[in-house]
């Protein structure tokens, strides 16, 4: 692993624990029917988004093998 490589890494896990704190911060200061509303939507975005990720994967890599 190269410097450059192992410096991203480091950087990688000091800005996720860092970026959930500061995203957590910002929901406690909104009204709670908000933060519903957006969980709400982030979680059926990603109830569909996911299935169809995976069945657009399956269709792409069947055309591929025939």
């Amino acid at each position: 692993m190269s410097v450059a490589d192992d410096r991203g890494a480091r950087l990688f896990l000091w800005l996720v624990p860092a970026a959930t704190v500061v995203v957590g911060c910002g929901l406690s200061l909104l009204p709670r029917h908000v933060v519903i509303e957006l969980l709400t939507i982030v979680l059926v975005w990603l109830s569909l988004s996911l299935p169809i990720g995976v069945l657009a994967g399956h269709c792409i890599l069947n055309e591929t093998n025939s």
